[in-house]
C-alpha cells in the first residue's frame, strides 16, 4: 500500500483495512486506564492459574503506571510473582548509563510511577525488576531466558519506526540482514537523529543537550518471543504517520515497528487524536 493511501483511511475505516484488533480509546484518562486495566487483568488472571506473570516494559507512555498501582492497591492484587523487563536506558556519551538523579532515568521513573505507590506487601520485588546495563547486557537476556517469555510487551514505535531502542538500519555504507536484526538480544546503540530530535522536542522542550546520546535496549528476538504485543500509540500529531506504518507498510529493518504485526498475537491501543488521518497544518 502506497504512503498516501494508508495515510488517507478514515479512523472508523482501519479495521476493515486490517486483520490486527485496534482499540481505540477516546482520550489519553482512558488510554491509560485501559492500558492498566490490561496488565491488572493479566496478573489476576495468571495468579488463579497459579501461573507467574512478566512484562516488556516501556518509559513511555508512563500514565497507565500510577493507574496499575491504584488498581493493586484497590482489588489487593498480589504482584509478588510478577517480573517486569524495562525495554531499555538512556547511556551519556562516554557509554554509562545515566544515573537515577537524571530526569530522564527510566530506572527512576519505575520506581517513582509504580512500584513506591504499590502497598508494601503486593508490590513487584524490586529484584524481580529488571534493566538493561550496557556493562553486561547478557545479564537482561538471562532474566529473559529465566522469566520470560514476556505474557505481554507494550510496544510504543518511534519517529522513525524503532521499538524500545532497536533503531532502524538505514546506512549507506553498511546493511544488517533481516534475519540477524530479529535475532538481536540486548545490546548498545547509537540514538538516529530523528529520535534525538523528536524526543528532545517531546520530552525537554526541544532542549537536545538534555536527551543522551546512547541507550541500551532489549532485542527485536525477545520481543517478537513475548506471547502478545500490544502496539502502543498515544503522541497525537505527530505519530499518526507511525501508526498507519506500523499497520500497513511492508516489513523493513529500516523500519522496526512494521515486523510487529508479523507477530501470531499483536493488537493495538490508541488514543482517538492519534488514530486520526495525518493532516498538514500552518504554524
Amino acid at each position: 500500500m502506497e504512503l498516501n493511501e494508508m495515510l488517507a483511511i478514515p479512523t472508523d475505516e482501519l479495521p476493515k483495512r486490517t486483520r490486527i484488533p485496534i482499540t481505540v480509546l477516546p482520550d489519553l484518562d482512558r488510554f491509560h486506564k485501559h492500558l492498566a486495566r490490561h496488565m491488572a487483568d493479566t496478573i489476576i488472571a495468571n495468579n488463579k492459574m497459579g501461573r507467574p506473570t512478566s512484562f516488556i516494559l516501556p518509559v513511555g507512555p508512563t500514565g497507565q503506571y500510577p493507574e496499575l498501582a491504584e488498581i493493586v492497591n484497590a482489588e489487593r492484587i498480589d504482584c509478588g510473582n510478577v517480573t517486569t523487563f524495562n525495554m531499555d536506558e538512556y547511556m551519556d556519551w562516554q557509554g554509562k548509563v545515566i544515573p537515577t538523579s537524571h530526569p530522564m532515568s527510566f530506572k527512576r521513573t519505575m520506581a517513582e510511577l509504580l512500584r513506591s505507590r504499590m502497598d508494601e506487601p503486593l508490590r513487584i520485588a524490586a529484584e524481580r525488576m529488571f534493566f538493561p546495563d550496557p556493562r553486561c547486557p547478557e545479564e537482561m537476556d538471562q532474566a529473559l531466558d529465566t522469566y520470560g517469555p514476556a505474557d505481554v510487551c507494550y510496544a510504543g514505535v518511534g519517529y522513525h519506526g524503532h521499538v524500545a531502542f532497536n533503531e532502524g538500519i538505514v546506512s549507506r555504507w553498511y546493511k544488517v540482514p533481516e534475519q540477524e536484526f530479529l535475532d538481536a538480544r540486548t545490546h548498545i546503540v547509537a540514538l538516529a537523529d530523528d529520535t534525538f530530535v523528536i524526543n528532545s522536542v517531546r520530552e525537554a522542550g526541544g532542549n537536545c543537550q538534555m536527551i543522551p546520546p546512547f541507550a541500551v535496549t532489549v532485542g527485536m528476538k525477545d520481543i517478537m518471543a513475548s506471547k502478545h504485543i500490544e502496539g502502543v500509540f498515544y503522541c497525537g500529531h505527530w505519530q499518526r504517520t507511525v501508526f498507519r506504518r506500523t499497520l500497513f507498510q511492508e516489513p523493513t529493518v529500516e523500519y522496526p515497528g512494521t515486523f510487529l504485526k508479523t507477530h501470531k498475537s499483536f493488537a493495538v491501543s490508541i488514543d482517538a487524536l492519534t488514530a486520526a488521518p495525518p493532516e498538514a497544518r500552518p504554524f
